[in-house]
């Protein structure tokens, strides 16, 4: 697991929980004890965001929801302002939140890039941000989403769940123990965690 030997009682933000990977992974850490900051868009996306929680408090977690368009700062710092009044802490932040535009680049608009990079750009740079004040050990915090997309979801296909659930199970131990970040040093997440420790 990396950082901590359990995720019970850990405080877990995830901007798109409610839904697709992000309701898998906050299910998923619910089983864990974990307790969860399940982020949603707007009202839109609330039924989902609703069963999510149900869900997770099945599963013997804690949740609370916040709903906002992260595309704006003040959403952002507000998400984990909610998540430190709610819970006390944060010791996870994972963004889940991404736009692809299943189009020919010749029939992008303007509009439609700029849209594009506020999702993918600018509210993932200020989720690393935000997130990086609210840790509660003063870790940097990287924003997850453009790797997992890139490397993950972009490039395979699930027929089901669980198929889902088995290979994102590959992904994340590959991600710890073997792939390089430039943001820590040129080594994985494990070997950088056991050389600040």
């Amino acid at each position: 697991m990396g950082k901590f030997n359990s995720l019970e009682d850990k405080v877990i933000v995830i901007a798109g929980g409610a839904k697709n990977l992000g309701g898998l992974l906050s299910t998923t850490y619910a089983k864990d004890g974990a307790k969860l900051v399940i982020h949603y868009h707007d009202e839109k996306s609330l039924d989902d965001a609703k069963a999510t929680l149900s869900k997770v408090e099945e599963l013997g977690g804690e949740g609370t929801l916040f709903s906002g368009d992260l595309t704006k700062v003040s959403n952002v710092q507000a998400l984990f302002q909610h998540a430190e009044e709610t819970f006390g802490k944060v010791d996870i932040a994972i963004n889940t939140v991404g736009k692809v535009l299943k189009k020919p680049i010749s029939e992008t608009t303007e509009e439609e890039f700029d849209s594009m990079a506020d999702i993918n750009a600018k509210s993932a740079y200020f989720f690393i941000k935000y997130a990086e004040k609210a840790m509660n050990d003063n870790a940097i915090a990287e924003s997850t989403f453009k790797a997992v997309k890139t490397e993950f979801i972009y490039s395979n296909r699930f027929r089901t769940l669980d198929e889902l659930n088995l290979q994102l199970s590959d992904y994340i131990n590959w991600f710890n123990h073997h792939r390089i970040h430039g943001s820590l040093n040129y080594q994985t997440p494990v070997s950088y965690r056991l050389s600040t420790t």
